[in-house]
């Protein structure tokens, strides 16, 4: 495994600098950050330059770099090589290290313990990534040919849908009559369990409630209540998901919510 590297400039002041770099120095990693904005060059003499910047800024701070024996490394989800290939071509060992976890802030060095750091590139990048992973307490995942738009799709679909859904959730619990100072207290726990749930048997295992039992009554009593009330948005979430959670059942699914769709549950539940 190869040892830590002396010296990492992290480019980016954000919540992803800011927390990789707080992580990295808990271990006594040297780490120097500097900005993602301006023209300034990158003077890369052996370091490890790790680019913390928005996707769009990826290829411009790029340019910025400029050394000898160096391993450059953006954070993207999204992104693959392209935006280091031209790095490559002068020297640079190259790849990608995403840390698979939702930062809204900044984090503290032990919230990223159990997440996932996922990596591709050159094998130098990949032993840097299983180091820094094990070092962190993350979960190592490495891909050799990843298609990074349908990965950050993936991520993209579970994280931010997932907030979303949350949202729409808070919404429907307010209008039942739940305290409006209890809602955020209830949700967050209700995640957290299924988080657990997916962790140790898997997301088909981990499916409950009124589909995963054939209970087709409490289903069609759910979109009675928001057709009737007008909650559209509510509703075509819930069909959404509906179509979704008969999928995973293993059940060949119509394109809307209709009652033949229903009756599959009913047939399921006798």
């Amino acid at each position: 495994m190869a040892r830590l590297p002396d010296r990492v400039i992290c480019v980016g002041r954000g919540r992803l600098g800011k927390t990789l770099a707080a992580a990295l120095r808990s271990h006594s990693v040297e780490v120097e950050v500097v900005a993602g904005r301006g023209n300034a060059k990158v003077l890369v003499q052996g370091e490890t330059v790790l680019l913390a910047v928005p996707d769009a800024a990826i290829s411009t701070v790029a340019q910025r770099v400029v050394g000898i024996k160096g391993t450059v490394v953006h954070c993207s989800g999204s992104l693959g090589l392209a935006p280091l290939e031209p790095l490559r071509s002068s020297g640079f060992r190259v790849g990608v290290l995403h840390p698979l976890i939702s930062i809204p802030k900044v984090l503290v060095p032990e919230e990223l313990r159990g997440t996932s750091l996922v990596g591709t590139g050159d094998p130098a990048v990949l032993k840097l990534g299983a180091r820094w992973a094990k070092l962190l307490g993350m979960r190592w995942v490495r891909v050799e040919q990843l298609d990074p738009t349908m990965y950050h799709a993936g991520a993209a679909l579970l994280a931010n849908g997932a907030v979303a859904l949350a949202w729409q959730a808070e919404q429907l619990l307010l209008k039942a009559g739940v305290p409006d100072n209890q809602v955020r207290g209830m949700l967050g726990p209700l995640l957290a369990s299924v988080a657990k749930n997916l962790t140790g048997v898997g997301a088909r295992a981990a499916l409950s409630g009124p589909v995963a039992r054939g209970d087709a009554n409490t289903v069609m009593r759910h979109l009675e209540l928001l057709r009737r009330n007008k909650q559209t948005s509510a509703l075509r979430a819930y069909e959404a998901m509906l179509l979704l959670q008969l999928e995973m059942t293993g059940r060949d699914v119509s394109s809307s919510v209709d009652d033949a769709l229903l009756q599959l549950l009913l047939e399921q539940s006798t």
